[in-house]
Protein backbone atom coordinates (compact mmCIF):
# COMPACT_ATOMS: atom_id res chain seq x y z
CA UNK A 1 0.00 0.00 0.00
CA UNK A 2 2.54 2.41 1.05
CA UNK A 3 4.92 1.75 -2.59
CA UNK A 4 1.48 2.25 -4.57
CA UNK A 5 0.97 5.81 -2.34
CA UNK A 6 4.66 6.53 -3.08
CA UNK A 7 3.75 5.89 -7.16
CA UNK A 8 0.66 7.69 -7.03
CA UNK A 9 2.31 10.68 -5.10
CA UNK A 10 5.23 10.64 -7.58
CA UNK A 11 3.18 10.78 -10.63
CA UNK A 12 1.40 13.38 -9.38
CA UNK A 13 4.41 16.00 -8.62
CA UNK A 14 5.45 14.98 -13.00
CA UNK A 15 2.53 16.24 -13.84
CA UNK A 16 2.22 19.26 -11.80
CA UNK A 17 5.87 20.03 -13.16
CA UNK A 18 4.72 19.32 -16.51
CA UNK A 19 1.73 21.65 -16.37
CA UNK A 20 4.67 24.34 -14.40
CA UNK A 21 6.61 24.38 -17.55
CA UNK A 22 4.12 24.93 -19.78
CA UNK A 23 3.72 28.39 -21.42
CA UNK A 24 0.62 29.91 -22.48
CA UNK A 25 0.88 31.39 -26.08
CA UNK A 26 -0.92 33.52 -28.19
CA UNK A 27 -1.59 36.49 -25.15
CA UNK A 28 -0.56 39.87 -26.41
CA UNK A 29 2.17 39.93 -24.86
CA UNK A 30 2.98 36.28 -25.89
CA UNK A 31 1.18 36.16 -29.25
CA UNK A 32 1.80 33.00 -31.89
CA UNK A 33 3.53 33.78 -35.21
CA UNK A 34 1.47 33.41 -37.98
CA UNK A 35 2.31 34.46 -41.48
CA UNK A 36 0.24 36.85 -43.78
CA UNK A 37 -2.50 34.93 -46.13
CA UNK A 38 -2.02 31.37 -44.60
CA UNK A 39 -5.51 30.78 -42.01
CA UNK A 40 -4.36 30.28 -38.64
CA UNK A 41 -6.63 29.20 -35.47
CA UNK A 42 -7.35 31.23 -31.92
CA UNK A 43 -9.31 30.52 -28.68
CA UNK A 44 -10.89 33.21 -27.17
CA UNK A 45 -7.88 35.57 -25.11
CA UNK A 46 -5.34 34.78 -27.92
CA UNK A 47 -3.44 36.76 -29.84
CA UNK A 48 -1.66 36.21 -33.87
CA UNK A 49 1.10 38.45 -34.97
CA UNK A 50 2.63 38.43 -38.41
CA UNK A 51 6.68 39.18 -39.00
CA UNK A 52 5.64 42.65 -39.81
CA UNK A 53 3.87 43.46 -36.35
CA UNK A 54 0.42 43.68 -37.12
CA UNK A 55 -2.09 41.59 -34.12
CA UNK A 56 -5.00 40.49 -34.25
CA UNK A 57 -6.97 38.93 -30.47
CA UNK A 58 -10.15 37.08 -30.65
CA UNK A 59 -11.82 38.55 -27.85
CA UNK A 60 -14.64 36.50 -27.33
CA UNK A 61 -18.15 35.30 -28.33
CA UNK A 62 -20.49 37.66 -28.98
CA UNK A 63 -23.46 35.92 -30.31
CA UNK A 64 -24.12 32.25 -31.57
CA UNK A 65 -27.26 31.82 -33.70
CA UNK A 66 -25.91 29.34 -36.34
CA UNK A 67 -28.45 26.44 -37.36
CA UNK A 68 -27.55 23.34 -35.42
CA UNK A 69 -25.13 21.01 -37.99
CA UNK A 70 -28.18 18.18 -37.36
CA UNK A 71 -30.85 20.02 -38.38
CA UNK A 72 -32.50 21.41 -41.71
CA UNK A 73 -33.02 25.37 -40.92
CA UNK A 74 -34.71 27.83 -43.25
CA UNK A 75 -31.93 30.72 -42.21
CA UNK A 76 -28.55 29.37 -41.34
CA UNK A 77 -28.17 31.62 -38.43
CA UNK A 78 -24.93 33.69 -37.73
CA UNK A 79 -22.32 33.55 -35.23
CA UNK A 80 -20.41 36.36 -34.44
CA UNK A 81 -16.86 36.88 -32.56
CA UNK A 82 -15.15 40.23 -31.13
CA UNK A 83 -11.57 40.94 -32.49
CA UNK A 84 -9.29 43.23 -32.10
CA UNK A 85 -6.47 44.28 -34.56
CA UNK A 86 -3.52 46.11 -33.52
CA UNK A 87 0.13 46.91 -34.18
CA UNK A 88 3.31 47.09 -32.55
CA UNK A 89 2.95 49.73 -29.33
CA UNK A 90 -0.87 50.91 -30.62
CA UNK A 91 -3.96 48.68 -29.34
CA UNK A 92 -7.08 49.63 -30.78
CA UNK A 93 -9.32 48.71 -27.93
CA UNK A 94 -12.45 48.70 -29.71
CA UNK A 95 -13.62 45.68 -30.55
CA UNK A 96 -14.57 45.01 -34.04
CA UNK A 97 -17.77 42.13 -34.07
CA UNK A 98 -17.47 39.93 -37.56
CA UNK A 99 -19.71 36.75 -38.74
CA UNK A 100 -17.86 34.24 -40.77
CA UNK A 101 -17.37 35.56 -44.18
CA UNK A 102 -16.82 39.00 -43.20
CA UNK A 103 -14.00 40.19 -44.36
CA UNK A 104 -12.54 43.81 -42.37
CA UNK A 105 -9.88 46.31 -44.08
CA UNK A 106 -8.83 48.68 -40.89
CA UNK A 107 -8.60 52.50 -40.85
CA UNK A 108 -5.05 51.46 -39.68
CA UNK A 109 -3.19 49.95 -42.86
CA UNK A 110 -0.55 47.95 -41.21
CA UNK A 111 -2.60 45.41 -40.25
CA UNK A 112 -4.50 44.96 -43.37
CA UNK A 113 -7.52 43.44 -44.36
CA UNK A 114 -8.70 39.93 -42.04
CA UNK A 115 -11.33 37.45 -42.04
CA UNK A 116 -13.13 35.17 -40.06
CA UNK A 117 -13.04 32.01 -42.28
CA UNK A 118 -14.48 29.80 -39.49
CA UNK A 119 -15.62 29.09 -36.43
CA UNK A 120 -15.69 25.67 -33.95
CA UNK A 121 -17.45 23.95 -32.78
CA UNK A 122 -20.49 24.09 -34.61
CA UNK A 123 -24.15 23.94 -32.81
CA UNK A 124 -26.02 20.50 -32.37
CA UNK A 125 -29.50 19.92 -31.55
CA UNK A 126 -28.54 17.26 -28.94
CA UNK A 127 -25.71 18.69 -26.70
CA UNK A 128 -25.95 22.33 -25.30
CA UNK A 129 -23.74 25.65 -26.30
CA UNK A 130 -19.79 24.83 -25.14
CA UNK A 131 -18.76 27.43 -23.39
CA UNK A 132 -16.39 30.51 -24.55
CA UNK A 133 -13.36 28.75 -23.86
CA UNK A 134 -14.20 25.45 -26.54
CA UNK A 135 -14.34 28.09 -29.01
CA UNK A 136 -12.18 27.98 -31.63
CA UNK A 137 -11.89 30.69 -34.44
CA UNK A 138 -9.84 30.24 -38.06
CA UNK A 139 -8.87 33.53 -39.07
CA UNK A 140 -6.73 34.80 -42.51
CA UNK A 141 -4.59 37.87 -42.78
CA UNK A 142 -4.25 39.52 -45.69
Amino acid sequence: MRTLLIAAFSTLLASCSLLGSHSITGTPDDPIAVERGKPFWLTPGQTATTSDGAMLTFEALVSESRCPEDVTCVWGGMAQIAVVPSEPNVRYRVPDTLSIGDVRAPAHDHVGPFRLLDLLPRPRSDRPQPPQEQYRAQFVIE
